[in-house]
């Protein structure tokens, strides 16, 4: 916006971190406004007089009402929204991880190699034909606890909705909710997503259901050759659009991830086609292809139709209510886990639709998740959680399924290759295993 002298505020973006830019009057070169530094994302910008009000967060300060004076450029926090607890030594705070994924490791999914070192390069995005994407990697911070030194933690993988939107550098409670608990916290920028350029942006053209796919397996198999995290305990989750590159992935890539959460996922893309409504008119046309022109690609991705791979124990979680995403979704695919002998879960909130808006069911949410993955992990929650069923867990473990086979990037599906420790039959092809 304006301000009363003629100069320009604007926000400009690098790298998925938002900075607060002036142009004065008679100069041509934009500079970066220092008083607000602290801050990585602004929004919803108001000028009046000599102030400016508007909406930043930042790794330590949750979204807040910002008061800027436009002369001094001093900055004072109105109002924050949300009023936590947490000492900055237990905050965990992010760092931009850049890896290799795209052609750069072309047939990564199945490839034998994945977890090798030498599949990446050290310095990814140095070689200008390297294809790279990021995310938000926030290690587990508590400052009352500390993991062993040989011990890698966990790791949960989240996909951002959209599917063109960002995850931000910012503090967020339920990031901290599982990096306090002793996850590490993975928030990817697939390529499509927005703050890194217009070129990256547009890489999710044609390409919803593969590059964000290839994206978030290369991301957590470069974690795992970084040592950032515990290849024995990868999980997944994502909302909407999250929740189906989350589906997408586990039936994709059925053999990397340990667990995975979605939450009112889209797993039937022509359905979405069909019923998107009139202010996305369009936008699955650019990230999938015309519809019903293409009809087999909309089947083709969409998890749904790809059950059959599935490997990997799954919690659902669904609005009664939703209109995007009707629960008939999810039903059929907690069905088929439950007929495949892998463990799920179904969760279901009366009078939720697409997104859950009451706080009770957001908590509740968490804590299942939580602890899901304690089931599915075997580890100890430090207090009693009123659980969930989850069908078919004690079966799975019981038959040691849930071990990984010799070779930890062994991907699925295909023909026994008799290789697996657990002595049963494998789903991978003699050839993927050495």
């Amino acid at each position: 916006g304006f301000a009363p002298d003629g100069s320009l505020l604007a926000c400009y973006c690098v790298k998925g971190r938002w900075h607060l830019g002036k142009l004065d009057k008679g100069q041509q070169r934009m500079r970066r406004v220092e008083g607000v530094a602290p801050f990585t994302s602004f929004r919803s910008f108001s000028i009046s007089g000599k102030w400016a009000a508007f909406k930043a967060a930042s790794p330590l300060q949750p979204p807040s009402i910002v008061r800027l004076n436009l002369k001094s450029e001093k900055v004072h926090i109105l109002h924050s929204s949300s009023e936590h607890s947490l000492e900055p030594d237990s905050i965990s705070v992010p760092q931009l991880i850049t890896f290799p994924t795209g052609d750069t490791v072309k047939d990564s999914l199945y490839s034998s190699q994945s977890f090798h070192a030498n599949s990446f390069s050290s310095s990814p995005g140095k070689n200008q034909d390297t294809e790279v994407g990021f995310a938000w990697y926030y290690p587990p911070t508590n400052k009352d606890f500390r993991a062993p030194e040989y011990e890698l933690p966990p790791m949960l993988v989240s996909m951002h909705g959209g599917p063109t939107s960002s995850a931000e550098a910012i503090f967020d409670i339920e990031v901290q909710y599982w990096t306090s608990r002793g996850f590490a916290y993975l928030d990817m920028n697939y390529r499509g997503s927005t703050g890194f350029g217009r070129a990256y942006w547009e890489k999710l053209n044609h390409q919803w259901g593969v590059a964000d796919v290839e994206d978030c397996v290369n991301a957590a198999r470069y974690c795992v050759v970084i040592g950032k995290a515990d290849s024995s305990r990868l999980a997944i989750h994502g909302r909407s659009a999250g929740g189906y590159t989350t589906l997408a992935a586990l039936t994709q890539a059925p053999m990397l991830f340990k667990a995975g959460a979605s939450f009112y996922g889209i797993s039937d893309l022509e359905l979405l086609a069909r019923d998107t409504h009139k202010f996305e008119a369009g936008y699955l046309e650019w990230l999938v292809g015309p519809y019903p022109k293409d009809t087999w690609v909309y089947r083709d991705r969409s998890p749904i139709h790809h059950v059959d791979r599935l490997r990997t124990p799954i919690i659902f979680f669904q609005g009664t209510d939703d209109p995007v995403v009707p629960p008939n979704q999810a039903e059929i695919m907690v069905s088929t886990l439950k007929r495949k002998g892998l463990p799920v879960a179904y969760v279901t909130f009366e009078g939720e639709g697409h997104g859950f808006v009451q706080a009770d069911n957001i908590q509740r949410a968490l804590d299942l998740e939580l602890y899901f993955y304690a089931e599915v992990f075997n580890f100890l929650l430090p207090k009693p959680y009123r659980g969930v069923e989850i069908h078919n867990l004690q079966a799975f473990k019981a038959s040691k399924a849930w071990q990984a086979p010799v070779q930890d990037d062994c991907m699925g599906p295909g023909a026994d290759c008799g290789e697996c420790r657990t002595g049963q039959d494998c789903f991978v092809p003699q050839t993927w295993c050495k």
